[in-house]
């Protein structure tokens, strides 16, 4: 019942305050999880510190500069591609910058996670990236203001222009056979389809 979780919890709290003194927040943290692992694979907590991810993958938009990052065999930050329209394409980001400072922050041994935690914010906010390019010497600074950047969940069977929405869905145009792959399900995926 609820009242029997309700008194192991604090019994739990209160012998771990009198001996180890893990973190209450830890200790709740694991309740939740270990809780929801009981259920399906579906079923999560999202915590706050979880919650402006969980936002980005479902409502179909961020706010950032429009990159998109991965970690290359390096573990270095890089730049996979600039998104079309975005302040980072507008500021002349490039497939292949490692970037190497976040806000005067070194992003040496950052994790992914960490890093699109700083690169996003608050739209209009500023961030600096620190930028090194193939065939420059010294690094380059590059102020960006975030902005709301859409997130396409179709893609086509081939790119048609530069823009993210532009995609040819025909394989055979003549007999009616397309091609559509959805990358993801938010908000704005039925409408796109």
């Amino acid at each position: 019942s609820i009242q029997t979780i309700h008194t192991v919890i604090q019994t739990t709290m209160r012998i771990n305050a009198e001996t180890i003194q893990v973190a209450p927040e830890a200790m709740l943290h694991e309740f939740g999880n270990g809780a929801m692992g009981e259920l399906d694979d579906y079923s999560a907590i999202i915590w706050p510190d979880e919650l402006a991810r969980f936002n980005r993958s479902t409502q179909g938009k961020f706010t950032g500069v429009g990159i998109q990052i991965s970690l290359n065999d390096a573990l270095e930050l890089q730049v996979v591609t600039p998104l079309s329209g975005t302040p980072a394409a507008r500021a002349g980001i490039r497939a292949g910058d490692i970037i190497r400072k976040i806000d005067g922050f070194d992003t040496l041994g950052i994790m992914l996670s960490q890093a699109v935690d700083k690169i996003t914010g608050p739209n209009g906010t500023p961030v600096t990236l620190s930028i090194e390019r193939e065939g420059e010497e010294e690094l380059i600074d590059v102020t960006l203001r975030r902005a709301t950047i859409p997130i396409y969940a179709s893609k086509g069977w081939e790119r048609s222009g530069p823009r993210e929405t532009d995609w040819e869905y025909f394989i055979d145009p003549d007999a009616g056979i397309g091609y559509i792959r959805l990358t993801q399900f938010n908000e704005t995926t039925s409408a796109e389809l």
